[in-house]
């Protein structure tokens, strides 16, 4: 039965194809505003950033976050926050409009505002770290990608409490590029982990938790090891049970899924019994 891998979502943060991510996560606390700025001026700023991230169209998105970037340029220092927020912008409209390398140029540029205002090892340089990867992956650079990936690990690693989740998306993301390049050794382990981290924060019976069950399980039987992935298939199909989704296409999904690895196993002891 054929499979679509989708990578999970953890705290509203998009993990999205096997090899590319994209967080979504807001830079927060913009300076304040500086001695001879006109409030005016700050608003058209906010007003520009607002429409180029609620605009459907991707291409006219950019344009409003090119705006405000230049309005933020007229009236803040190079390295004022507001500055790495506008390119952050630019970058996510960049992103959805299929401009893979404009993203990556302009969440560089945000990210050495933003790692010198608040540091390197500051949440929100993982975020765009994060970014870049995904995007690096869906380009096919996956050193670059895996190095990019490896920084945002490492600044999520010191995260606490529910922020830890942001971890875990880190870390599948990862696992999804080495899944793409077939380094099978070496994604397993980080699925572990990820489903590790997302027990923890959200919950051994979460939507988020199960999904990595699944990608992993279908993983592990591209490696021959069924056994395991029936293990994890069987606990998203108890933990449907108790939330009452079980019957929702997911579930029956699933339920299919094992029905046919257990149809498939009877045939191969029945060929053994007759050989």
């Amino acid at each position: 039965m054929n499979r679509i891998f989708i990578i999970f979502l953890i705290s509203g943060v998009i993990l999205f194809g096997a090899s590319c991510s994209h967080d979504k996560k807001n830079l927060t606390s913009p300076q304040a505003v500086l001695p001879g700025v006109r409030v005016s001026e700050t608003n058209n700023y906010e007003r520009l950033l607002d429409e180029a991230r609620t605009e459907s169209d991707p291409k006219a998105g950019m344009r409003k976050a090119v705006e405000a970037l230049e309005a933020a340029r007229d009236i803040y220092p190079a390295n004022h926050l507001r500055i790495g927020i506008a390119y952050m912008v630019i970058g996510d409209s960049a992103k959805k409009a299929g401009k893979t390398n404009l993203a990556i140029e302009n969440w560089r540029h945000a990210l050495k505002v933003i790692s010198r205002i608040k540091g390197k090892n500051h949440p929100d340089a993982a975020v765009l770290l994060n970014n870049m990867a995904g995007a690096e992956s869906s380009l096919g650079n996956y050193s670059q990608a895996e190095n990019l990936y490896n920084r945002a690990i490492k600044i999520r690693e010191k995260l606490t409490g529910k922020e830890k989740a942001q971890l875990a998306v880190s870390i599948g993301d990862m696992a999804g590029c080495l899944t793409t390049q077939g380094k099978n050794d070496e994604e397993i382990p980080l699925y572990r982990r990820a489903l590790e981290i997302v027990e923890e924060t959200a919950g051994p019976e979460s939507r988020e938790a199960n999904s990595i069950r699944d990608n992993l399980s279908h993983i592990l039987i591209s490696r021959g090891d069924k056994k395991s992935a029936v293990s994890l298939l069987n606990k998203i199909v108890e933990s449907r049970k108790k939330s009452g989704t079980l019957g929702e296409p997911g579930g029956l999904n699933i339920l299919e899924y094992l029905a046919n690895l257990k149809l498939e196993q009877d045939r191969l002891e029945d060929r053994k019994s007759v050989g």
